[in-house]
């Protein structure tokens, strides 16, 4: 599936055009207190990203079908792709299909008429959505997006600026279960207020609904099985992330100690070469097969008596819960989702990560226990019933909705009258470059802004200064503390919890920038979504404004001249490469960023000193890092307030903290981890003359 040619590029001017309808629907919505966001008549706008047969769609239409039953809200349902599914998910539930449109301008036209009426929220069934949840975002309403793929899976559906856009347009994060929870806050730094968990769940069977005697007893004939066969079924695609080759391999084994088993695959391709060739190798076709696709696969499971899930990685799958609902212990791999922790041990056996030998003895042990097999099938019946019903998951989602429309989520500049740029300012003592730094801001050629100056209790007269300029000003705003904070990374989160902007400069108020400085670096925002840093060259300037050149000596020792022209590289090279050494964006002042909510929980005001650098690399697990070389930001020197300290010393005690983050989000080994520790450590004691052991 091409994502891209379905989702299509946005000209600026078509983008223009339908922020400005989806707006006009907001403020008819805004405009009508019965209509408001949490009113009865507010819709819920589904996505789903097509209608093809597969996990993250089966899982929806079995909420749907929940909700048409139930009716908790109404529900419109929007496809960026076909597929087979189409027509159920048009009898539940009005649904557009985007790719019905062949010109982008029709589609969008399409998508406001559909849309039509007040929205209460945006439910997002995967995280392959983030194109159209970027262009939904001028709905002004909050967006919901259920997580059900670990990391190999977003890294193949949802690479690079689809994943960042994903993110920046989700107020709320669902995910299907608690490894996929894990992976978003260690690889994307989904902050743990925004991140919920629902596991995955299936449409559960009772005894009404599972197939009768006359339909066994014709499967069984289907499928050549005697009575006294032991059947045992894997179902999935035959993708290596599902492991088939896995499933061969231990069937293989168990097939040579017990002549009653029998092995069946459902599902992907009837005739795998390389599969086929092994198992006719070893003269076992009649006893080995794939089955291809089949129609409601899950009824085989009734004339079988184990389930083999051999996936290397998969979170939640549903065709283990089926199983496990058709009442067949299940045998799956520790680390490779979290089917141990759905089902357990007690629920058939849990074998060491892609040991197919001791898959096949687990095997083995089951086809010589009726009693155990009788005994791990009810355990796991009775956990599917409990925890992964249809039923209980749509009221999960229900009230994850109903508690974001409740949240003081932030409309990130897309409400008529929110601002394209929040300017936070945090001073403290710092009344000597006040005037120059807030009419620095204030000149600006980009002059849509929200200005949020605060002040940490200083001792001199920036308050009165400060204050002046808020009754000069309409777009500022004045924050004071009464008692100082003692951080200036505590008013970096104070202001960046208020901010309703787009984008965010966090401007240092002893710093001074060029009247061209937002303008030339919101356009890098603008330009690409996935983009979530646009960092500037700077002027280094003394207590006078003269200028002392550029800093290029603290990044020159990493690599000589990269900074001497524009660049565009992914967060984690960027990570990987240069910020797992030092900070190299040393100065807050020349960085414009991309805001979404929780944002402020990313910033640690425990740290006294290195924060900015640790806020750097949690941001850039979320897209691109932009570099500008160009000199629009003045970065003034020996003017802080609080650097009375030996150099080194608190960058290496806040620092390899900070690594340590760096080592887990890029997956080092312990090896690997220690030496990129060792060599920032030998960097503080050079900074500190030894100071540090």
């Amino acid at each position: 599936m091409n994502w891209r040619k379905l989702f299509g590029s946005i000209s600026n001017r078509r983008k223009r055009r339908l922020t400005e309808a989806l707006n006009k629907l907001a403020i008819l919505q805004l405009a009508d207190g019965s209509d408001s966001p949490d009113s009865s008549n507010a819709q819920v706008l589904v996505v789903s990203h097509d209608a093809h047969l597969a996990g993250a769609q089966q899982l929806l239409l079995n909420l749907l079908a929940d909700w048409k039953i139930r009716q908790p809200f109404p529900v419109k349902v929007i496809c960026v792709g076909t597929g087979v599914l189409r027509g159920q998910f048009e009898r539940l539930f009005p649904t557009l299909v985007l790719a019905d449109f062949r010109s982008k301008s029709d589609r969008d036209a399409a998508l406001v008429k559909f849309i039509g009426g007040p929205t209460r929220a945006i439910y997002s069934s995967t995280v392959v959505n983030g194109p159209l949840l970027e262009e939904l975002r001028a709905l002004g309403v909050p967006t919901i997006t259920h997580c059900h793929e670990l990391q190999a899976s977003i890294e193949r559906w949802a690479p690079g600026n689809i994943m960042a856009a994903t993110l920046a347009n989700s107020d709320y994060v669902l995910s299907g279960c608690p490894a996929v929870a894990r992976n978003l806050q260690i690889r994307h730094q989904v902050p743990s207020e925004r991140l919920g968990v629902v596991y995955d769940f299936i449409h559960f069977w009772n005894a009404d609904d599972e197939p009768t005697a006359a339909e066994r007893a014709s499967l069984r004939n289907e499928l050549r099985i005697s009575e006294d066969d032991i059947v045992v079924f894997g179902c999935g695609t035959t993708d290596w992330r599902k492991g088939p080759d896995l499933f061969v391999d231990a069937a293989l084994l168990a097939c040579r100690h017990n002549s009653q088993l029998k092995f069946f695959w459902i599902g992907g391709e009837k005739s795998p070469a390389p599969y086929l060739e092994k198992i006719s190798a070893n003269n076992l076709g009649d006893r080995i097969q794939f089955l291809g696709n089949r129609s409601m696969s899950r009824r085989y499971y009734y004339v079988g008596d184990i389930f083999a899930l051999t996936s290397r990685e998969d979170p939640c799958p549903l065709v283990a819960l089926e199983a496990a609902n058709a009442k067949l212990p299940v045998v799956c791999f520790d680390g490779a989702g979290d089917i141990p922790l759905a089902l357990g041990a007690e629920c058939g056996a849990v074998i060491a990560f892609q040991g197919s030998t001791a898959f096949a003895e687990a095997l083995l042990k089951l086809s010589n226990d009726a009693e155990w097999r009788l005994r791990a099938g009810k355990a796991g019946y009775d956990r599917v019933q409990r925890n992964h019903s249809t039923e209980s998951a749509s009221i999960a989602v229900e009230n994850a909705i109903t508690k974001v429309v409740k949240l003081p989520w932030k409309s990130l500049g897309n409400l008529p009258g929110s601002p394209l740029v929040t300017v936070i300012v945090p001073s403290y003592n710092h009344e000597a470059f006040l005037k120059t730094r807030l009419a620095s801001i204030a000149g600006q050629s980009l002059d849509d802004l929200e200005i949020i100056v605060l002040d940490d209790a200083s001792t001199d007269a920036s308050r009165i200064v400060l204050e002046s300029f808020v009754a000069s000003d309409v777009r500022a705003k004045l924050i004071c503390n009464e008692l100082n904070s003692g951080s200036t990374f505590k008013q970096w989160r104070k202001g960046l919890a208020a901010a309703q902007g787009r984008y965010v400069w966090i401007a240092e108020s002893d710093d001074d920038a060029d009247r061209s400085f937002l303008s030339r670096m919101v356009a890098e925002l603008e330009n690409d979504s996935s983009v979530m840093i646009a960092h500037a060259q700077s002027l280094m300037i003394d207590l006078n404004g003269k200028t002392l050149g550029r800093p290029d000596a603290w990044l020159n020792d990493l690599a000589l001249g990269r900074w001497n022209s524009d660049l565009a590289v992914e967060g984690l090279s960027e990570i990987r490469d240069y910020l797992s050494q030092k900070n190299t964006i040393p100065n807050a002042s020349a960085v414009v960023f991309r805001n979404f909510p929780g944002i402020e929980l990313l910033v640690d005001d425990g740290m006294r000193l290195c924060a900015d650098w640790r806020f750097w690399i949690r941001l850039l697990t979320r897209g691109k890092y932009v570099y500008i070389n160009k000199e629009i930001n003045y970065w003034r020197q020996n003017s802080s307030n609080a650097r009375t300290r030996v150099p080194g010393v608190l960058e290496w005690k806040e620092g390899r903290v900070i690594l340590e983050e760096v080592g887990e989000l890029l997956k080092l080994t312990k090896y690997e981890r220690a030496k990129v520790i060792e060599r920032f450590r030998q960097r503080c004691v050079a900074w500190s003359g030894g100071q540090i052991e």
